[in-house]
């Protein structure tokens, strides 16, 4: 075998150059296979939004529109104003008023137990501009936290937030605290620990738009 012959180097005519090349390990990259995931579209999701204030329709009855809405609703979608109605009935039913008795079972056996009616939680915090350079945090829905008080959450916040705290209604009714100053981002937290509201129940209401706190 003849020798190496470097680039530069001539070659004699008649001769023939051999390079015996070094072999060179080349690193193959590992390659983790991944199991399929089969995704199967019966199970998505379907959201259905109102076709005038665009929030889910069980949302509709905290806007300013909701004459408007719970025509919408009537029409495209009745079965989310039934569950609107109920929830309203829940919230009647535990503003005070007293709850008819059970009737006591014959034959003197041991009383059944009340059926408890059950509101669901559902918190909107939302900030609003009233000056240049001054907000006030508006908080709606505390009046659904069971066995809890509109005016002693109203007290609570005045306390932590050492500001004003106000107990009034939106332009639909509903219950609503309102704040001097920007503390939407201290409220959830407060609201858990204090009353444990459950954080997937708290959300931020910004115009039509609605982001979960958690």
């Amino acid at each position: 075998m003849a020798d190496f012959v470097g680039k530069d180097e001539a070659v004699a005519p008649g001769e023939v150059a051999e390079a015996t090349a070094a072999p060179v390990a080349v690193a193959t990259p590992f390659v983790r296979s991944l199991p399929e995931v089969m995704i199967n579209a019966a199970d998505a999701l379907t959201v259905q939004y109102c076709g005038v204030c665009s929030m889910p329709p069980e949302f509709c009855e905290y806007g300013a529109c909701y004459d408007r809405c719970r025509e919408w609703i009537q029409s495209n979608c009745p079965d989310m104003l039934s569950i609107s109605s109920s929830l309203a009935a829940a919230s009647v039913s535990s503003s005070g008023e007293p709850a008819a008795a059970a009737p006591k079972p014959k034959g003197g056996g041991a009383a059944a137990p009340k059926k408890l009616a059950t509101m669901q939680t559902r918190i909107l915090i939302s900030r609003i501009q009233r000056q240049r350079k001054k907000f006030i945090t508006a908080v709606v829905g505390l009046d659904t936290i069971p066995e809890t008080k509109i005016k002693d959450i109203a007290k609570l916040f005045g306390k932590k937030f050492s500001s004003g705290a106000s107990v009034g209604e939106t332009a639909t009714g509903a219950k609503e605290v309102t704040i001097q100053g920007d503390v939407s981002f201290d409220i959830p937290p407060l609201l858990v620990q204090e009353y444990k509201v459950d954080p997937t129940c708290i959300f931020y209401a910004d115009g039509n738009n609605l982001t979960p706190y958690a």
